[in-house]
This record gives C-alpha cells, sequence and structure tokens, in this order.
C-alpha cells in the first residue's frame, strides 16, 4: 500500500472512530495553551480530527455539486451545434480566467461567514475549471468512431447523448475528483482563516489555524499539530490524483 493511501486511511479512520466515541470536550483553562492543547485547553489531537472530517465533508459536498453541474453542461454538447456553442464556452472560460479563490472571497464577504456560505463558495469556485475540462474531452469523444458510427446509423441526439457520450465522461470526472478534494480543502482553510468561512464556534482547519497564529510565540504547537496534518492530507490527496491522471490518457 502506498503512503498517501496509508495517512488518508490512518487518519481519516481515526477521525471517523472519534466522531463515533466523540469524548466530551472539555475546557481545562489549567492546560491552555500547554503542548497539545490550545488556547482553551481542548485537546489539539481530537479537535484535528473533528476539524478534518468536518471540512473534508464539506469540501466532498461541493466537489459532488459541482460534479454533476459541470457533467449536466458538458452531457449537452452532442444537442448544441456547433455555431451556437460558444454561448456555453465563452462564460465557463471568464470564470476560469476570473481566480476562483478571489470569488469565493467576494461570496463570503457578501453573505457573511457559516456553512451555507462556504459550501456555496466552494461549489463555485470548482465549477468553472471542471466543466472547460470535461467541455475539451467532449470536443475530443466527438471525433471517435463509435460516435461518427451512431450519427451515420441516424442515432438521435438525444439517443447519442445518454448512450454513446455521458457513459464516457464518469470515468474522467471519477479521476479527477481527488484533484478537486485537494483545491476545496485548500479553499476552506483559506476562507476560514480569513474569517469567512466556518464561525469561530464550529471548528474547521482554517478556524484552527486562525486561532494558531495568535499563539505563535506562546504555543506554536497549535499552528503544528493543525497544519501538519492538513499539509500532509493535501498531499496524500494530490499524490492519490497524480496517479491517477494516466488513466486519462
Amino acid at each position: 500500500m502506498n503512503a498517501p493511501l496509508l495517512w488518508v486511511l490512518i487518519w481519516y479512520g481515526a477521525a471517523l472512530t472519534s466522531w463515533l466515541f466523540r469524548p466530551e470536550m472539555s475546557f481545562q483553562l489549567e492546560n491552555a495553551l500547554m503542548p497539545g492543547f490550545d488556547a482553551f485547553g481542548r485537546s489539539l489531537l481530537f479537535l484535528s480530527l473533528e476539524a478534518s472530517l468536518r471540512s473534508t465533508l464539506f469540501s466532498l459536498v461541493a466537489v459532488g455539486a459541482s460534479v454533476g453541474v459541470a457533467l449536466t453542461l458538458a452531457s449537452l454538447t452532442p444537442l448544441i451545434s456547433g455555431r451556437w456553442r460558444w454561448l456555453l464556452e465563452s462564460p465557463v472560460e471568464f470564470l476560469v480566467a476570473f481566480p476562483s479563490l478571489l470569488f469565493a472571497l467576494g461570496l463570503g464577504a457578501w453573505f457573511g461567514p457559516g456553512q451555507a456560505t462556504v459550501l456555496g463558495a466552494l461549489t463555485l469556485g470548482l465549477i468553472p475549471s471542471l466543466t472547460r475540462f470535461l467541455l475539451a474531452r467532449s470536443r475530443e469523444l466527438e471525433s471517435r468512431e463509435f460516435m461518427l458510427a451512431a450519427r451515420a446509423l441516424g442515432a438521435s441526439r438525444f439517443h447519442i447523448m445518454f448512450h454513446h457520450f455521458s457513459p464516457h465522461l464518469y470515468p474522467l470526472v471519477s479521476v479527477k475528483i481527488p484533484a478537486l478534494l485537494v483545491q476545496a480543502l485548500i479553499a476552506e482553510a483559506s476562507l476560514s482563516f480569513l474569517g469567512l468561512g466556518f464561525s469561530s464556534g464550529t471548528e474547521s482547519w482554517g478556524t484552527l489555524l486562525a486561532q494558531g497564529k495568535d499563539y505563535l510565540i506562546e504555543a506554536p504547537s497549535i499552528s503544528l499539530l493543525v497544519g501538519v496534518p492538513l499539509l500532509l492530507s493535501v498531499w496524500a490527496f494530490d499524490a492519490i490524483s497524480k496517479r491517477l491522471e494516466p488513466e486519462l490518457r
């Protein structure tokens, strides 16, 4: 078993176990800022496990929503004639050129911090790049022999879309999911760190890192015990994504 997958199984297995058999999170102020405890005397290990599970869950929901939207838009390609396709592709190209994190920051500043803001910002930030990727692959699929044969045999556009086109997009999306999860985790941590994501009462990787920056001198263990698992998780999902990339060819 490779190291990235091993880390994912160990860390998230521990996070799920901690959530199922969650101990009472007590405030032991006598332990505040001691190694392994946060500014309120809570165990950093359990906080980090809980935060990682919450951040990853919201990131997965955002990835699933963005995949659904991108697949729907890309699946419409056989129904749209070439001269009208720019109406679909041009807005996507514009949104890809616009920094997704900046868009997410604007959304968070407009609606205020909260779970709905995080979910909406993550989803809208992922849709353009994934849609562009699928639209580019759609052009390749349209020139494949089985697509040309289906048209030559008189198959309707709807038949081609449901039976020949869309099924070939699903494997492409499944391979891209780890990379999308990496983007979502980084975006969520950035939003919450800046105070535009989860509120301070709901712990996530970003909110814990925001707490840690206030005590870098007195208690650097807060940033280390939260930042290192985030770094390793991002590295693990990115490594898994790169191992799956040959499947796209």
